[in-house]
């Protein structure tokens, strides 16, 4: 199974030219997958970008992971009636779920709270 996602960083929200950029990222992502296909790879989870809600640019982020994930979904929804013509199967996942289960209760995770930061990967969210 191969699961691409694609991530964004620090300077996404502030880039003039992000709606392009994020669909020659997608488009990019896709044209992997495809070589994945070609290569004899046969299921596919494509992954969404969290919206990060509690980043203290929120709205930036929002509306820049929204483009993203909206060109995600369109692309995978071509791509998946493109190449789901033999024994391929492609699966959309959108992660905000899994994110905000976390957030919402850091403790099941084993975190003490949402804002602890540490470099070890496991005992902070």
């Amino acid at each position: 199974m191969a699961g691409p996602g694609v991530k964004v960083n620090e300077s996404t929200p502030f880039n003039p030219n992000w709606e392009s950029l994020a669909q020659t990222i997608v488009n990019r992502q896709f044209e992997q997958i495809a070589l994945l296909h070609w290569l004899g790879a046969r299921n596919f989870l494509v992954l969404t970008t969290h919206l990060r809600y509690n980043s203290t640019v929120q709205k930036s982020w929002i509306l820049a992971v929204k483009v993203l994930n909206d060109a995600i979904k369109t692309k995978y929804n071509e791509f998946k009636d493109q190449l789901e013509v033999d024994d391929s199967q492609f699966w959309y996942y959108d992660t905000n779920g899994v994110f905000d289960q976390a957030l919402d209760n850091p403790t099941a995770y084993g975190a003490l709270d949402v804002v602890c930061y540490n470099r070890d990967g496991v005992s902070c969210l």
